[in-house]
């Protein structure tokens, strides 16, 4: 019996190491990156663990020493996590600092990447023209541009479902 669970375990063994090695789950495929569609802001995970947790902003601000608004700037969107704000938040929390690192870098990425993937899949030139507008004005404005991108997305794709072409 013992024989038998010591062969059985050696074979577990030697597949793990194998996937890990070859880079595959167990079943020999290999992971698939998921990303969201969306980028979900670190300020609305923190909101959900304020929820769990029953504590207010301005508890939160005081627990990690810093003012209430830098509290309510990250959860806005307004203020990027930085490496002291994370390690605040780790003493806090009790989330690692580098959680809170990895999500402001994905966050940040993801909106990176959604601007670019609707500029190269757009080629008309009042998008294109709009966008060099844009560009030359300061990241605060940003949102308004975003804003314009789904208002010109929506304005020109609303009847292609139906075959009736942009409104």
């Amino acid at each position: 019996m013992q024989t038998i669970t010591f062969i059985v375990v050696i074979v577990l063994v030697i597949l793990v190491v194998n996937s890990i090695i070859k880079g595959t789950n167990l079943n020999g495929i290999p992971p698939t990156e998921y990303t969201p569609p969306v980028a979900i802001s670190p300020g609305a995970t923190i909101l959900e663990m304020l929820e769990s947790l029953d504590m207010t902003q301005a508890e939160l601000a005081e627990w990690m020493r810093c003012p209430s608004n830098v509290v309510n700037e990250i959860i806005q969107g307004e203020r990027e996590i930085t490496i002291e704000t994370a390690i605040a938040l780790e003493r806090v929390i009790g989330r690692p600092a580098n959680f809170w690192l990895n999500l402001e870098e994905n966050y940040t990425r993801r909106q990176y990447t959604s601007v670019q993937e609707m500029v190269d899949a757009i080629s008309d030139p009042e998008f294109a023209e709009e966008f060099r507008r844009y560009q030359r004005r300061p990241l605060v404005r940003l949102q308004r541009w975003f804003d314009w991108c789904k208002y010109w997305v929506i304005r020109h794709t609303a009847g292609s479902t139906t075959g009736e072409g942009s409104i």
